[in-house]
């Protein structure tokens, strides 16, 4: 609840939310957006993975710095899903480009399925990795949640079960 004030953004510093699949960290890290919006502030959602492909795409179009100062100047940045995919060149260095021109300037809000021991595994220069995830852990709030995913399947009721024998067609439903 704390971070929902947005008390964090005052301080610039980051919030790391990191958890199993399911759990809530998106819908928080949204939630939290939310907050900051009805604060006028201006928020930025975006993956990880679309945030280093229109950077990539930018450098086409000699359009990164213009990209990159986006990035930079919002209030608050989250970056959903950090270190679903392995970080390749040169996107662990765009990366650090971010978090480095944000450092103790604006607030970046960083959501993962891994533990934050593990954060460094998803870079491939650890040299970088390092100097990238030191900058988000100073002074960062850090929320570990667990527990089982909130996108379990719904349970078919007996009226709508249908048996299917190998070969057949389902053509009821």
């Amino acid at each position: 609840m704390d971070l929902a004030t947005c008390h964090f953004m005052n301080e610039k510093v980051c919030a790391l939310i990191a958890g199993p699949c399911g759990t809530g960290k998106s819908h928080i890290a949204q939630a939290i957006g939310h907050c900051a919006v009805r604060l006028d502030k201006d928020v930025l959602f975006t993956t990880q993975a679309k945030m280093l492909g229109q950077l990539h795409a930018a450098k086409a179009t000699n359009s990164y710095d213009r990209k990159l100062k986006t990035l930079i100047r919002a209030d608050l940045l989250i970056i959903d899903d950090f270190g679903l995919k392995p970080l390749q060149p040169p996107q662990d260095e765009d990366l650090h480009a971010v978090i480095a021109e944000r450092y103790e300037q604006q607030s970046t809000i960083v959501t993962s399925n891994l533990d934050f021991d593990e954060w460094g595994e998803a870079f491939p220069n650890k040299i970088l990795g390092a100097a990238t995830l030191d900058r988000l852990r100073h002074g960062a709030y850090r929320v570990v949640l667990d527990g089982k995913s909130y996108r379990e399947p719904k349970p078919l009721s007996t009226s709508k079960k249908t048996v299917l024998k190998t070969g057949q067609k389902n053509v009821n439903n």
